[in-house]
């Protein structure tokens, strides 16, 4: 049984958004984070040439938006102000999940697979994560990955949260009740892109313009992650998708970078890169073509897919993950 967590590009909390009267479910996001799924800027850059693809169809988008030219992306960050710290929230809305939706090569340095808890049986997959995971590519790859034959699919996603703020979601709270509930023998992650922010939840607050952010992120990382293999279940880490806008690239390049250097020394984890799905040459692609019509790969946000850019990363992602959970097949 395969568990999948997600991402929530646009929506990441901030501290001052959080108060102790909040109603279970929180939907307001951070001002500090980049992730904003509705107040974003659709000003787009203006340097990378475009590239087109041929996709299995998909449903035609009426009067796609032409797609201008991202820019190139920058490595450096500008430093957001910190937030002032929250109260904490009523533990009901720690466990408001978005609910369940209806039904390449292998990874370098990839890792055998866990055996299943009954070998005989089908095995138990979880995805989990934040909006990447509760919205249309979370749903578009359940639904591939529940079409295979012995392969049993949950996912929980829960838009707009990450590992950075566990007084708004307690990620490693929630995964304890999934987990118990759900039984898996693997669990599909995709998280982080919310993660650009001040750690909170800790003895202190790590602030996200500061050298020891890094190290306090890893560490945080490689916590939940042992918490996830336990009993034996293998984790596979999605790399975050690669992004046009560059401010919010510049923070997902570091998030990444942390993340896969916890995931390729943990002996139960292992890392599926996405990158190279996002180029042709030193073109990034910004659309796709699907029998002479062109769709763009992403909302207006610039974030999340598109239903057709939705379907066309699930198709490119699923042979990875089926050559983890079923190894030997």
């Amino acid at each position: 049984m395969l568990f999948l967590a997600g991402l929530c590009g646009a929506c990441a909390p901030t501290p001052s958004s959080v108060a102790a009267s909040r109603p279970a479910q929180v939907t307001r996001t951070v001002p500090s984070s980049p992730l904003r799924a509705v107040e974003v800027s659709t000003a787009t850059p203006d340097s990378v040439s475009l590239a087109r693809v041929e996709v299995t169809p998909a449903v035609p988008v009426s009067q796609p938006a032409s797609v201008p030219q991202p820019a190139s992306v920058p490595v450096s960050t500008p430093a957001s102000p910190p937030p002032s710290r929250p109260a904490s929230l009523p533990a009901s809305a720690a466990s408001a999940l978005e609910p369940d939706s209806s039904p390449g090569p292998t990874p370098a340095g990839a890792k055998t697979g866990a055996r299943p808890s009954d070998p005989e049986g089908p095995r138990r997959l979880l995805i989990i994560g934040d909006s990447m995971a509760a919205t249309d590519f979370g749903r578009a790859l359940h639904e591939r990955l529940a079409a295979e034959p012995g392969l049993v699919v949950r996912r929980r996603g829960k838009s707009a949260t990450g590992l950075a703020r566990p007084d708004y979601f307690d990620w490693t709270a929630a995964a304890t009740r999934l987990i118990a509930r759900h039984r898996p023998d693997t669990i599909l992650v995709v998280v982080g892109g919310n993660d650009g922010q001040d750690l909170l939840g800790g003895r202190r607050r790590v602030h996200w313009n500061k050298p020891g952010w890094d190290a306090a992120y890893a560490d945080r990382v490689r916590a939940w992650v042992d918490l996830l293999t336990e009993d034996g279940r293998e984790v596979l880490w999605l790399e975050l998708p690669v992004m046009a806008r560059p401010r919010l690239e510049g923070k997902l390049a570091r998030i990444r970078a942390v993340q896969r250097e916890v995931i390729d020394t943990h002996s139960e984890s292992t890392w599926v890169g996405t990158r190279r799905h996002f180029f042709r040459g030193d073109r990034m692609l910004t659309d796709i073509v699907q029998k002479g019509d062109r769709y763009p790969l992403r909302q207006e946000d610039g974030i999340h897919f598109t239903r057709p850019g939705a379907a066309w990363f699930a198709e490119r992602v699923l042979p990875d993950v089926l050559a983890q959970v079923r190894p030997d097949s």
